[in-house]
């Protein structure tokens, strides 16, 4: 019997099966025995040990290296409960570039293979898949010190209304940013190269350790 392929199986999941930049990214970040156990989710670190023979306390420090990775996202973010691998590439993507404490000049090599897959393969795939979308998928909002005095203004376009409806708010560390300063480009828009995120994204960051919380004033 073949040997079970666990990073094909991976890529597979993320719609990238003959992906040989994909491939190259997974190695990067996690063990054959960490994909072993993203290949075997969903679960509890209890059921993918059994379901894979291995360590119960093994698996548990596998997982919780892979969720501080960005590869993984338990329904409990302390128990571990209910672990799922990235749904998609561009939650993978944004996920394991995000920690603000990563230098991306000083650590080049996990943004370089970012940007080999999105060359080769992301970013054509989802230009296709956008061509097949009623409406956008993206929305930009103007920048508020242009918009901020204008009397038809709405709330859905006013930045400082949707701040107040948040619960969380962290500021995270952004890949595509990251990545151009890995390829020595800087990003002409931001001077910090950071991202806002929301809600339960916002809790999700927090808690892996890759974002700081900020208030709704800051």
């Amino acid at each position: 019997m073949a040997e079970k392929d666990s990073f094909g199986v991976l890529a597979a999941k993320l719609g990238f099966p003959e992906s040989v930049t994909l491939r190259a990214v997974l190695e990067y970040l996690i063990s054959p025995r960490q994909a072993d156990l993203a290949a075997a989710m969903p679960g509890s670190p209890d059921e993918l040990a059994d379901r894979l023979g291995m360590d119960r306390a093994a698996a548990m420090s596998d997982i919780h290296d892979m969720y501080r990775r960005g590869l993984v996202f338990p329904k409990n973010r302390y128990t571990m409960e209910r672990c799922r691998f990235a749904g998609t590439v561009g939650e993978l993507h944004d996920a394991v570039g995000s920690r603000l404490s990563t230098d991306p000049q000083a650590d080049p090599a996990l943004f370089k293979l970012l940007w080999a897959f999105r060359r080769s393969d992301m970013d054509r795939n989802m230009a296709e898949r956008s061509a097949d979308f009623a409406g956008p998928i993206i929305r930009v909002l103007p920048p508020y010190k242009l918009v901020k005095d204008h009397p038809q203004l709405l709330p859905s376009e006013n930045i400082a209304e949707l701040m107040k409806a948040q619960t969380r708010i962290a500021e995270a560390g952004c890949t595509c940013r990251k990545t151009k300063n890995a390829l020595g480009e800087k990003c002409s828009t931001t001077t910090d190269g950071h991202c806002l995120v929301f809600g339960r994204a916002a809790d999700n960051c927090i808690t892996r350790g890759t974002a700081r919380e900020v208030s709704k004033e800051e």
